[in-house]
This record gives C-alpha cells, structure tokens and sequence, in this order.
C-alpha cells in the first residue's frame, strides 16, 4: 500500500544519512522534504534523491553539504520547484549549474 505522506519536516534528527545511504525502496509520495540541521553529508545525497524522486519543495538549512553533494541531490530531481540552502557552503557556480533550465526547469527562484 503506498504511503499518503506529502510533506517531512525534520530539525535536530541525526541517523537519517544512513537511512538514505541505506534505502532501496521510493517514497515517491513527498512532495516537501525539510531537513534542518539534521546531519545529512555528501555521501547521504544521491540516496535522498532515489528515496524522494518527486520532490517539489526541499529545504536543507544548515546540513553539513558541499557543492558535490548539492549536485547528486539536484540533478535527478526533475519536478524541483523550490529549494532553501540557507548555510551551506556552496560556491556561486554550483548555485547557477542547478539554475540552469535544461537541469532543473520549474526551478523558479534559489534561495542562499
């Protein structure tokens, strides 16, 4: 039976990296993802964009992620509409490559 979860919003939760590095199976019902301070790392990235493929809305305040891990996250992420990257240390480059139309085109305005 699939899940009816829409919206995750999480602060302060450590332990979740794995569990994305881990997962094998799509939670392709949410639409918003937050994960504020929740010490998600580069590594943890290219699972959390195979576990939530449909995300809409993703807020990664103050996750410990680079401009490496901002690109395994954004690329596979086609019906990305809204972001907030609010602490990260990303370069402005990345910021424009994840702008860009081609890679995410409903992206409408990238918050830093």
């Amino acid at each position: 039976r699939a899940s009816k979860l829409e919206t995750l919003r999480l602060k302060l939760f450590f332990g979740l990296g794995q569990a994305f590095r881990n997962c094998t199976v799509s939670s392709a019902g949410v639409r918003e993802l937050e994960l504020i301070q929740c010490g998600i790392s580069d590594a943890d990235c290219g699972g959390l964009a195979r576990a939530c493929p449909n995300l809409e809305m993703l807020n990664l305040t103050q996750c410990q992620i680079s401009d490496k891990g901002i690109k395994k996250v954004m690329f596979p992420l086609e019906k990305i509409k809204k972001v907030n990257f609010t602490g990260l240390s990303l370069t402005t480059n990345t910021l424009r490559t994840i702008a860009r139309k081609d890679i995410c085109p409903k992206l409408g305005g990238t918050q830093k």
